[in-house]
């Protein structure tokens, strides 16, 4: 007698899990082909997968990342690393911290959170062993996604596999999609691309950027803007420190001063320091608000309505000198 309670589910003449199998395989092979066809059709300059995805970048082009991270690449070790968006490589001058015999390296980069921060962390800081890491955090963008600094990295950077994951973590299919091109070498290839030089920038090796104009006027009334510590961003800010200090470093937290007529206009931040000391409590690192140490004139001491200009950083930058001595974090 046959026993049919286990009966094997067949269509035609292959086991079911069989078939399975083939479509995935098919699905894959549908899927990369897609990936390889338009990456590879041109359209006005870019490919048509960096157009369906949002990363038709210049490389090189708006911003520093094509030279900062090419440096970064061949640095070595490193005393002292910051990390966090434009306010990070606009705001720490690398040349105020290569005293006392330390060596010190800006890995910032457009709009990027905690969450870009981390796998940048993954990937340069187990090379650069720094002893000190300084994350900068600016309040709007720890509610964000991650998308647009992920954009910039992909476009600027070569290829590493700390991309994909980054591109994950943002959970945007667009940057999924460009990241497995990226990492099947199908997207441009930067060998042969230089910087181009932006108007009123001038960069200085170890990955800062400088600019002495100042503001004309101040921002007058708006729409108010609330910020708050989004709990993907936290979890990444305490991974990051977690890899920091698994590698050596001690870590602060800082958000750098901004102008008044900026301050008016967020919302919560009163809450959003609460929630960033906490954060760092459990992290085992520090944070400091520089809005709360540090008071700065909104217009000499600015660019734009949120930039430092020179004079502004070299400012912030004694501050925060003179904090790290304090608590021993500096060398006395």
């Amino acid at each position: 007698m046959v026993d049919q309670r286990w009966p094997r589910l067949r269509y035609g003449r292959h086991p079911l899990w069989m078939r399975g199998l083939a479509f995935l395989a098919a699905v894959a092979l549908i899927y990369l082909g897609s990936l390889y066809g338009t990456a590879h059709v041109d359209l006005q300059g870019f490919s048509l997968l960096a157009r369906l995805t949002g990363h038709d970048l210049v490389p090189g082009g708006r911003f520093q990342s094509l030279r900062r991270f090419r440096e970064a690449d061949e640095v070595g070790r490193v005393d002292v690393v910051f990390l966090g968006s434009s306010h990070a490589y606009r705001g720490f001058d690398t040349r105020r911290f290569s005293i006392d015999g330390q060596t010190a390296f800006n890995l910032g980069s457009t709009n990027q959170t905690p969450l870009n921060a981390r796998y940048l962390a993954e990937r340069y800081l187990p090379e650069m062993r720094p002893r000190l890491l300084v994350v900068e955090l600016y309040p709007h963008n720890l509610t964000h996604d991650g998308l647009e600094s992920t954009r910039d990295l992909l476009v600027n950077t070569t290829f590493h596999p700390s991309q994909l994951r980054m591109a994950v973590a943002t959970h945007q299919l667009d940057a999924l999609h460009f990241s497995i091109a990226k990492s099947l070498g199908w997207t441009q290839e930067l060998g042969g691309v230089e910087q181009r030089a932006i108007e009123g920038e001038t960069y200085v090796p170890g990955g800062y950027c400088a600019t002495q104009r100042s503001r004309l006027r101040l921002r007058g009334r708006g729409a108010s803007l609330g910020v708050t510590l989004s709990e993907r961003q936290r979890a990444h800010l305490i991974e990051l420190t977690g890899l920091a200090k698994d590698c050596g470093a001690t870590v602060v937290w800082v958000t750098h001063p901004l102008p008044e007529d900026h301050l008016r206009l967020v919302d919560g931040l009163a809450e959003l320091r609460r929630s960033l000391h906490e954060a760092a409590g459990e992290a085992g690192a520090v944070y400091w608000d520089y809005n709360e140490r540090l008071t700065l004139d909104p217009l000499a001491d600015f660019m734009d309505f949120h930039h430092l200009n020179q004079r502004g950083v070299e400012q912030f930058n004694e501050a925060l000198l003179g904090d790290l001595r304090r608590e021993g974090f500096w060398p006395p």
